[in-house]
């Protein structure tokens, strides 16, 4: 049985019965048994596990102000702007359609600009404004209508988006949505995916549960064929297969839907600072140099890094050699990235590149200019390895 009003087995609908005496002290008149089906899918009809999700949402959700959020909320003009993405159109059955290109995000420009929990508060907004439109078409067409499909476009996807704090905070995000707007999400298109997307999904994938990871669809060259049957062509933009332009008759029709961009540096805040959480400390003494070794042993791993000093700059460069880090100098290695001074005490430095060959790969720091000071250094580096590939297909490696 899918678990769906209509389609319940005698223990799935026992718990269901079960689970709205349990939580009858916190149910409002909307929260009917198509609402309290979605947490117990979710939690795969386990009642313990299910009132603890939803009692802990209902929190949130208070905290937060989800309930009136449509009506209170100012989004900040950066995220206006800058944040990808918009509703557009519905598909074939009336769900509504959320466009999101999500390769031109600038994480570290939004972050820079606003802290991480006003960016869940505006994606909280986002998926409230999702449920309003389907209850505005539900009684359209007639029929429930409490989901939304999401189109990703992943083009412009490339080695910065691997910044790990970036990461984190769409992970964060992820986690959010899973943990409030449960079953909502109906279908995860995925278009344009360029060839690094298999590690950046696979640093995303434990953050969804699996059902939720059974709606993506990771599309081929035919991906605007394939939309077009999920979509009608008079709900997508030209620019995605469809026949739509916008008011001004751009075919990519970005009145509606906000194409991303860097954000520019006058919207960053003085008072704002990168969360330190991810960071690790070091100090690179005077004439000196500071080394971080890495051992490689899968081709193609990408090796991303972001770091910054105190008050002066500092020397950085990345280096390889085939053979173990205590067989060979940085000097008697291949330079991938040459060494220069960078001022990342003013704004943190950050990169990725990807490790062709297995062998030493050494991110370096370079004091020796300095013969009088001492330089304090705060950085992060992640190594991700390229998923299993199977058959053209890939899974998330073994961790």
């Amino acid at each position: 049985m899918s678990g769906y009003l209509g389609d319940l087995s005698s223990f799935q609908q026992e718990t269901l019965e079960q689970f709205s005496v349990k939580v009858s002290d916190v149910l409002q008149k909307e929260h009917d048994d198509f609402f309290l089906l979605r947490w117990l899918r979710a939690r795969d009809f386990n009642l313990e596990k299910a009132e603890f999700m939803l009692r802990e949402s209902l929190a949130v959700r208070k905290k937060m102000g989800l309930d009136n959020i449509l009506d209170t909320y100012k989004v900040p003009e950066v995220l206006q702007k800058y944040y990808p993405g918009g509703y557009f159109g519905y598909d074939i059955e009336g769900v509504p359609v959320f466009i999101d290109p999500l390769g031109n995000i600038d994480f570290k420009g939004l972050l820079l600009s606003v802290r991480k929990d006003e960016i869940i508060r505006f994606k909280g907004y986002t998926a409230e404004l999702g449920l309003h439109l389907g209850a505005q078409q539900s009684k359209k067409v007639n029929k429930r209508i409490a989901q939304v499909v999401m189109v990703m476009d992943m083009e412009g996807l490339g080695l910065k988006h691997l910044w790990k704090p970036g990461v984190m905070t769409f992970n964060s995000v992820a986690s959010f949505y899973e943990d409030n707007f449960p079953e909502v999400m109906k279908s995860i298109f995925v278009i344009r995916a360029p060839r690094i997307f298999p590690i950046a999904y696979n640093l995303v994938k434990p953050f969804l549960s699996p059902a939720t990871r059974k709606k993506v669809q990771i599309l081929g060259d035919n991906w605007k064929e394939v939309l077009c049957q999920h979509i009608p062509a008079d709900h997508l933009p030209v620019y995605y297969g469809g026949t739509c332009v916008d008011d001004s008759g751009d075919p990519a029709c970005s009145q509606k839907i906000c194409y991303g961009g860097d954000v520019p540096e006058s919207y960053f805040s003085t008072s704002q600072t990168l969360e330190t959480d991810a960071y690790q400390t070091g100090i690179v003494r005077r004439g000196s140099t500071f080394k971080l070794s890495y051992e490689i042993e899968t081709p193609n791993s990408v090796i991303s890094w972001e770091f910054k000093s105190e008050d002066h700059d500092i020397g950085f460069g990345v280096y390889f050699s085939a053979n173990t880090e205590d067989k060979c100098k940085c000097k008697d290695m291949v330079e991938l990235v040459p060494s220069r001074r960078v001022d990342c005490h003013l704004i943190p430095e950050q990169d990725s590149i990807t490790c062709e060959r297995p062998g030493t790969y050494v991110l370096r720091f370079d004091n020796t200019y300095s013969w009088t000071r001492n330089k304090k250094i705060l950085f992060c580096v992640d190594v991700t390895e390229p998923p299993l590939e199977t058959n053209g297909n890939y899974t998330e490696p073994t961790r």
